[in-house]
C-alpha cells in the first residue's frame, strides 16, 4: 500500500502543537486521514489545505486526536464542522473515568459525579464530542490493538489508561499508593509541572537535533497526559511508518512492549543486539526518522 503524509505547519514560536494529513492507497483509489488538528487557527489551515488538494468536498476517513492537550485537539472542531468525518478516535476522560473511579483518592465519587466533575475540565474534547455526534460520526476508543486505516495502534492499551487518567492535570486527585503499587505512578500533573515541561521543550529547541542526535534520552520526564498519547505503527512500499504524538519514554516502551504481542515488531528492523529496551526503543526512532525522511511533504500531495 502507498502512503503520502504531510506534517502541517502548527503555531509560531514557542506555540507548538501537531496535525497530520495522511493519504494511504492507491492513485485513484485513496482515503484520507487526519493525526490531531493543533490550534484553533490551524483547524482552518487543514480545512482549507483538503479543499485545495482534494477538491471541494474532502472526506476524511478517520480523525484521530492523540491525546487531550489544547495545541493537538482545538482544531478539530473546525475540521468537523466543515469536514466530513466517517470515524473519529479519541480518548473520553469523562466516560472513561469510571473505569478508574477506584484510582481516585476520594472513595466518595459517584459516576454521575466524577464524569460531571471531569466532563467540565475537558471543554474542548466535549465540543469535538458532541460535533461528531450530531454529525453522525462513528467514534471509537484509540486502544492497543486495534486498527486505523492502515496504521495498527500500539500504545496505550486500556489497563495503562486507567492508571494514566487520574495522573492528568484536570482530574480529581488519585490515590497515589494504589496507582505506585501497580507501578504506574508517574506523577499528578499540576500547572506548575506542565510550565516546567515547556519551559523544558523551549530548552530543547535550542538543541541542535537530526539523524545522528536524538533527544530522546533514557529517564526523561513526560506528563501523564503526553504519555496517554496514542502510538500508531504502518507499514508501507516505502518503509516503516512510527506516528508517536507526544509520547515520552514510558508510552514508547510500551509500545515496543505491546508490538510483539501485536504481531508488529517482526516488521521492525530491530537492533538486536542491544540489551537495554530503552536504547533500542531510541535506535528504532532514529531508524524511523530516517525512513521518513523522504516523505513529509509541505507541497502538493503526488504519489
Amino acid at each position: 500500500m502507498r502512503c503520502e503524509i504531510e506534517f502541517m505547519a502548527v503555531g509560531e514560536g514557542t506555540k507548538a502543537g501537531d496535525a497530520i494529513v495522511v493519504r494511504y492507497g492507491d492513485v485513484n483509489a485513496y482515503q484520507l486521514m487526519l493525526v490531531d488538528g493543533g490550534h484553533a487557527k490551524t483547524g482552518e489551515n487543514i480545512v482549507a489545505h483538503l479543499k485545495e488538494q482534494f477538491g471541494p468536498n474532502p472526506v476524511l476517513e478517520h480523525v484521530v486526536l492523540t491525546h487531550s492537550d489544547a495545541d493537538h485537539a482545538s482544531g478539530l472542531r473546525t475540521v468537523l464542522h466543515e469536514i466530513k468525518v466517517n470515524n473519529l478516535w479519541l480518548h473520553v476522560p469523562w466516560l472513561l473515568a469510571e473505569e478508574a473511579r477506584d484510582l481516585f483518592k476520594d472513595n466518595r465519587w459517584t459516576q454521575d459525579g466524577l464524569r460531571q466533575k471531569i466532563k467540565a475540565e475537558y471543554d474542548i474534547v466535549s465540543e469535538i464530542f458532541d460535533l461528531a455526534q450530531a454529525a453522525d460520526c462513528k467514534i471509537h476508543y484509540p486502544f492497543a490493538g486495534f486498527d486505523i486505516g492502515p496504521f495498527r495502534i500500539l500504545s496505550p492499551d486500556r489497563k495503562s489508561y486507567r492508571y494514566l487518567l487520574p495522573q492528568f492535570d484536570k482530574t480529581p486527585d488519585p490515590d497515589h499508593e494504589a496507582i505506585e503499587a501497580a507501578n504506574m505512578w508517574l506523577g499528578k500533573e499540576t500547572l506548575s509541572n506542565r510550565l516546567v515541561e515547556a519551559t523544558r521543550a523551549a530548552i530543547q529547541k535550542w538543541t541542535t537535533e537530526n539523524w545522528g542526535n536524538e533527544r530522546l534520552k533514557d529517564g526523561g520526564i513526560t506528563s501523564p497526559s503526553n504519555e496517554s498519547s496514542v502510538v500508531l505503527y504502518g507499514s508501507f512500499e516505502m518503509g516503516n511508518v512510527l506516528l508517536t504524538g507526544d509520547a515520552g519514554i514510558n508510552g514508547l516502551t510500551w509500545a515496543a512492549n505491546n508490538a510483539d504481542s501485536l504481531g508488529v515488531r517482526h516488521h521492525i528492523k530491530w537492533n538486536k543486539q542491544r540489551p537495554d529496551l530503552k536504547e533500542d526503543l531510541a535506535h528504532l526512532v532514529q531508524d524511523i526518522k530516517r525512513r521518513i525522511c523522504g516523505i513529509a511533504s509541505a507541497g502538493s500531495p503526488s504519489f
